[in-house]
């Protein structure tokens, strides 16, 4: 389940979490900024074959950041079934965070 205090501050093994916590949203968050849609695009495909290995569902979204010519890749984690953070979640920040 969600720790605040693991998601704030590492994990056991020491690894620094770097998705925010949103405990009233219960779930991980965090944006990844890129220069270009084929940066963007090779990085959510990360994301999801990541995915299909932990059977994990994180949620994608794409925007544009048009005044800093930026794409924004926004990624959130929770597990709807338990309706909060669990360790398949932050399993999944921390391998994310090591290819961003």
């Amino acid at each position: 389940r969600f720790d605040e205090q693991t998601a704030e501050h590492g994990t056991t093994t020491g690894t620094k979490l770097v998705f925010k916590p949103r405990p009233h949203e219960h779930e991980l968050f965090r944006e990844f900024r890129f220069d270009s849609w084929p940066a963007a695009r090779e990085f959510i495909d990360r994301v999801y074959i990541l995915a299909e290995q932990l059977e994990a569902n994180p949620q994608v979204s794409v925007i544009s950041d048009t005044e800093a010519s930026k794409k924004v890749v926004q990624v959130r984690l929770f597990t709807e079934k338990y309706r909060g953070v669990t360790d398949k979640d932050i399993l999944m920040a921390q391998e994310i965070a090591s290819f961003a």
